[in-house]
């Protein structure tokens, strides 16, 4: 019951175009371009799970996280950075493994 379960609590903060197959990035091609909009990149990516922002003279700084499932094991954090509406970066903050090996294989530990 749990695993049927696990999908569902965590895909609320997954891109609306999490990849199902490892190795497949929702963010790949022309998903993600330089210079697009904050306005384009929502529109083909979704929203994000949490946004950040700076004002400062004559520059505004937006940061969009998003989290990414690859395949059944791995969940990319992501951001992607935005200068007065246009993107400017990607980066992945970091990888979350689902799950840990071994723990389903039956040994008493």
């Amino acid at each position: 019951m749990l695993c049927v379960l696990l999908p569902g609590c965590s895909s609320s903060v997954m891109s609306a175009r999490s990849a199902p197959e490892a190795g497949k990035s929702a963010f790949a091609g022309d998903n993600v371009r330089p210079g697009m909009t904050r306005a384009e990149f929502v529109r083909l990516n979704g929203e994000p799970y949490k946004t950040a922002f700076s004002d400062e003279p004559g520059r505004y700084v937006e940061t969009l996280y998003y989290k990414e499932r690859l395949g059944i094991w791995y969940v990319l954090n992501m951001s992607f950075r935005f200068v007065n509406d246009r993107l400017v970066a990607q980066e992945q903050l970091g990888e979350e493994r689902l799950y840990v090996e071994g723990c389903c294989s039956g040994k008493n530990d």
